[in-house]
């Protein structure tokens, strides 16, 4: 691993961080690793604060897709959950997510009538 740290100049208050930051999944013997944080404002924070894939994917949150970690407030706040870049969408995964939302709002327009 290099030894050098890389910092892009064109980032603003409203950039997400940085894809390089997160650890990659193979990222055991990794010398710099890094906690977990929100994808738009940096709080980290325990799985019920902080969601990270597979607290996103069991809120059916991710389309399929590998996201970073979002924090609930981001979330309620109508943030665009980040996606991963270079990943493939996983269809299973998204039309699981997609038949459970459609049953849960079938089941919320039952429950009004």
């Amino acid at each position: 691993m290099s030894k050098v740290v890389v910092q892009k100049q064109s980032l603003t208050c409203e950039s997400t961080i940085e894809v390089g930051y997160y650890n990659p999944p193979n990222a055991a013997d990794r010398v710099l690793r890094t906690k977990d944080i929100c994808a738009h404002c940096g709080e980290t924070g325990p799985d019920d604060f902080l969601l990270r894939l597979p607290q996103l994917q069991a809120r059916n949150l991710t389309d399929g897709w590998s996201m970073l970690p979002t924090c609930i407030h981001c979330i309620a706040a109508g943030k665009k959950r980040a996606r991963k870049s270079g990943g493939k969408q996983n269809k299973v995964q998204a039309l699981r997510e997609k038949r459970t939302r459609v049953a849960a709002s079938t089941a919320a327009r039952a429950a009004e009538n």
